[in-house]
């Protein structure tokens, strides 16, 4: 493809990608004798005016983004120019999600728990970095298509060319479906009224964390969400991921009010699990089986308890006793159950 002479930017092989609306070429800067390679996004002359402005929107929010984990513009042309186009950091060696993390052979993420963990924070960090933007932004197509990951384990958020801008006009088809199919919530459906917000990119970031530790692709949103698909399912031998099960509680929701409604409470969330985990806690489901104190699955029944604790008047205030370290503890055992079943039961 030919650019025009006016561009610096001089073609430097085939295509990396081809699309409807256009192409992404690797290029380089006539002005740097390095020959350091950046990747042109360019927008086909036959598209009309509604993809010309997704195209524009596009260029105008990821100029103003500056984040380590989402893409970074370096040119791009003019509302007005013939050639409309975009200039962004090349990876060498990088490749979408999509393309590693659906064989366990391949995707470094399979049942991973702490590794998911930092992908899962990597990206849930670029979504806030554009939730707190000046203009508040929805992406809206949070997927494994639209996450780079880089050799050297970072991310790279792209594509914004459906996002919506708080109080500003949305580019949508009536009756136009947005989002990647499974990964997008209900909201994102044509004939769905609900308002989308950050809660939406929410969702559709839990479901890539799904994908990433399971090595499949999500299950449709119109089904029960976890039905035999939460991790006490998808690992029963692997009780850590089970963890993973008190994040998908609060994002993976059909309904947004159940979902998180803030960047800042899911990676509040995700700091919490990583501790968890790295203290090697066993998972809410089994909780009551392990020892508070040493950890150890030797948990029994205290018969000095009237001595010790006199004559409970709850009758659910059950206390035990480590038969390896001698602890001794009292537990609601209403909530323990609750709490227990609760997880076991997701759906």
């Amino acid at each position: 493809m030919s650019f025009p002479e006016h561009l610096q930017w001089i073609p430097a092989g085939p295509p990396l990608g081809t699309g409807g609306q256009g192409n992404v070429h690797p290029v380089t800067s006539k002005n740097d004798s390095t020959e350091k390679l950046f990747a042109l996004k360019t927008l086909h002359k036959d598209q009309d005016s509604q993809a010309l402005a997704r195209f524009r929107q596009e260029i105008e929010i990821i100029s103003h983004l500056d984040h380590p984990s989402i893409i970074k513009i370096h040119d791009f042309s003019e509302d007005d120019d013939d050639f409309q186009f975009y200039v962004m950091d090349y990876f060498e060696g990088a490749r979408t999600l999509a393309e590693i993390i659906f064989q366990p052979s391949t995707n470094p993420f399979h049942g991973d728990t702490l590794k998911c963990l930092t992908l899962f924070e990597d990206i849930m960090e670029a979504i806030q970095a554009y939730e707190q933007h000046s203009t508040s932004i929805v992406h809206r197509d949070i997927s494994p298509n639209n996450i780079l990951l880089l050799p050297d384990g970072s991310i790279r958020l792209i594509d914004f060319g459906i996002c919506q801008i708080e109080d500003g006009d949305t580019i949508t088809l009536t009756g136009e479906h947005f989002g990647t199919r499974y990964y997008a919530p209900p909201e994102c459906g044509p004939l769905d009224s609900t308002p989308v917000k950050i809660y939406t990119d929410i969702y559709s970031a839990a479901k890539v964390l799904w994908s990433a530790i399971t090595s499949k692709r999500v299950f449709d949103r119109e089904e029960k969400v976890f039905n035999e698909t939460s991790m006490t399912s998808m690992f029963p031998n692997k009780m850590e991921t089970w963890h993973l099960n008190r994040i998908f509680q609060k994002t993976i929701r059909q309904d947004p009010n159940e979902r998180h409604s803030k960047s800042e409470e899911v990676l509040f969330q995700v700091s919490d699990v990583k501790r968890i985990v790295r203290g090697g806690y066993p998972p809410q489901e089994v909780a009551k089986l392990f020892c508070p104190s040493c950890g150890q699955k030797q948990l029994g029944r205290f018969d000095d308890r009237y001595h010790i604790f006199g004559n409970p008047n709850r009758s659910n205030a059950q206390p035990s006793e480590c038969k390896a370290c001698g602890y001794v503890s009292v537990r609601n055992m209403d909530l323990v159950e609750e709490k227990s079943e609760e997880m076991k039961n997701l759906r």
